[in-house]
């Protein structure tokens, strides 16, 4: 784990043993607050939002070997550049990060098996249809389109189709 000082971050709730002053977890909303905190943090490498109840948002300081990984009902996982976009209501268009993970923070239980998505929202996460689609045709882009067809609504899904 990845033992910081989380009350310089403003966390005050759901720390290892109550003190958030040398945790490596702490109580959270949605995946993409716990994606936003890491962000924050500069040596979090890799985080994990479990919706157990409380929600726990998980920090570490190095990435998961792939090997090590696995399959937990109810978890999401990404890397530090695996960041949620700040809330906004500009009317602009939602990218894939925003379609997957939806209003809940937290992606549809279809996806929870698709072992490529910490990597297909590494690379295209932060981008646009538009922009995905000036993307090469690559198996990563084939499995962010079929991420976006099933975690986004009906008219998501329809403006994604290639």
């Amino acid at each position: 784990g990845l033992f910081v000082n989380l009350e310089a971050f403003g966390i005050k709730e759901g720390c290892f043993q109550g003190d958030c002053s040398y945790s490596d977890h702490f109580a959270c909303a949605s995946p993409a607050d716990c994606s936003r905190a890491c962000a924050r943090i500069g040596a979090c490498r890799w985080w994990t939002f479990s919706e157990r109840s409380p929600s726990v948002c998980w920090l570490r300081g190095r990435s998961a070997a792939q090997e090590s990984r696995q399959e937990v009902a109810g978890a999401v996982s990404g890397g530090v550049g695996c960041v949620a976009p700040s809330p906004q209501g500009s009317g602009r268009d939602a990218t894939l990060f925003e379609l997957i993970v939806g209003p809940t923070g937290t992606p549809h239980p279809g996806l929870w098996e698709e072992w490529d998505l910490v990597e297909v929202l590494e690379e295209f996460g932060h981008m646009t249809v538009a922009e995905v689609r000036r993307t090469p045709a690559v198996p990563a882009r084939r499995a962010a389109l079929r991420a976006a067809a099933l975690g986004g609504s009906a008219a998501a899904a329809a403006a994604w189709a290639d």
